[in-house]
């Protein structure tokens, strides 16, 4: 869905040693709990508490930690409408909080 985060991900997974990786075609929740379940191994993913389709992962089947590694690097980014932002209004109010929360990471 996104190749250009995809390759910055796998870049940093083979960096920190991760040889063997295989992908899904296509981004799907169901499709992975299924893999994971049926075929064993291990995936990446985002944590049931991030709501929607991930908290198919929130059973206890699955066990699930969160991964931090300084050297580890996965930009991620917030999108949203520019006329939302010039009016008033919860995005106004989300962007103005971004902005005083975050320092933008110098892209390399």
């Amino acid at each position: 869905m996104e190749p250009v985060a995809m390759e910055v991900m796998i870049a940093n997974l083979r960096a920190h040693g991760v040889v063997d990786i295989g992908q899904l075609p296509d981004f799907d929740h169901v499709k992975l709990a299924a893999h994971i379940r049926y075929r064993g191994g291990l995936a990446l993913t985002l944590h049931p508490r991030t709501g929607g389709s991930a908290r198919i992962f929130d059973d206890p089947a699955f066990q699930l930690r969160p991964v931090t590694d300084p050297g580890f690097r996965f930009p991620l980014g917030v999108a949203w409408r520019t006329a939302d932002a010039k009016r008033e209004g919860p995005t106004r109010r989300v962007v103005d909080l971004i902005d005083s929360a975050w320092t933008p990471p110098q892209l390399d």
